[in-house]
């Protein structure tokens, strides 16, 4: 299953760069909807200090439309006992 992701740092979208990951009707949308609520979207490399550090972190495909990510190697991403963000 192929999946894209996406991390959110101090009202920060980020996800990776399109030449890498599959643009898909999933991801566009999240980036479409983001930037209608005023978020500011980039794209860039995303290494594991960038999820570490994330205040949220969350997948998106066909197949679960948006998922969030509660942990990565085992480090709990954002606010204690929070799967998701607003």
């Amino acid at each position: 299953m192929g999946s894209n992701i996406f991390t959110v740092r101090d009202g920060q979208l980020l996800t990776p760069r399109e030449k890498f990951v599959l643009p898909g009707v999933s991801r566009q949308t999240v980036i479409d909807l983001a930037r209608e609520d005023g978020l500011q979207v980039g794209e860039a490399d995303i290494d594991l200090y960038d999820a570490y550090s994330a205040d949220e972190v969350f997948l998106t495909s066909t197949s679960l439309c948006i998922c969030p990510v509660t942990k990565v190697n085992g480090v709990e991403i954002g606010p204690k006992g929070r799967s998701g963000g607003p």
